[in-house]
């Protein structure tokens, strides 16, 4: 039951009922298999800075605030919490399993839209104890990815590479140029879900690593007849 216990807050709960389901022991070996799904990649904007002047427990101790707050959504959306990286969170929404693309989009939009919420209600309590509010960036982008166990025979984690991956980053640094625009899309995720969303066509932009400008939508709201999902 300890290990139960300590394995459930290290690994994401739907990847955790797919292992224990499956009984496999692909779960043991390093390996992957491609697949398609949405990716979530947020990071605090100018935080790095604030960091570096911060007390050690208490960086600790408000990062962990942070991603209690916007990991939450992630999870009631289905989604897997794939890897915390310093102060930003990847995520996925379609692996292990996969309830159709648009199903995932939306999921993914619903998430990113209940993060930001919840970051609103977090920076009030900051405000009331005297602290500087966070800000964030999210990108989201969907495509093929390979997801599995990468690492070493040693130390495996479960995870996803490829293009996809690079690209919803690149669309999480792109809203530093469109700061009232924090969630941004690619052209790919929004048509997808073109009728269930409210967004601004910001136009296509060059991102570093991509061969050719994309399509660009800052998220604004859930259409007002946007389906459940």
């Amino acid at each position: 039951r300890f290990l139960h216990s300590v394995l459930s807050r290290r690994v994401s709960p739907n990847l955790m009922r797919d292992m224990l389901r499956s009984g496999q022991e692909s779960w043991t070996r390093l390996g992957g298999r491609r697949e398609r799904c949405v990716v979530l990649f947020t990071d605090l904007v100018g935080f790095t800075a604030r960091s570096n002047v911060m007390d050690a427990e208490a960086l600790f101790g408000l990062l962990n605030r942070y991603f209690e707050a916007i990991a939450a959504p992630v999870l009631l959306e289905q989604g897997l919490l794939d890897k915390f990286i310093g102060d930003a969170l990847m995520a996925e929404f379609g692996v292990p399993v996969h309830r159709g693309d648009r199903a995932e989009a939306l999921a993914a939009v619903r998430a990113a839209l209940a993060m930001q919420a919840n970051l609103d209600a977090l920076n009030r309590e900051l405000e009331q104890e005297g602290l500087e509010p966070l800000r964030q960036g999210i990108g989201i982008h969907c495509g093929d990815v390979m997801a599995g166990n990468l690492g070493s025979s040693h130390r495996l984690e479960y995870t996803v590479i490829g293009a996809a991956v690079n690209l919803a980053s690149r669309l999480e640094s792109l809203t530093r140029r469109f700061p009232d625009y924090p969630i941004l899309m690619s052209g790919d995720v929004r048509e997808l879900i073109a009728d269930a969303v409210l967004v601004k066509d910001l136009g296509s932009h060059a991102v570093k690593g991509w061969p050719d400008p994309i399509a660009v939508f800052g998220l604004i709201a859930l259409s007002s007849d946007s389906p459940s999902g």
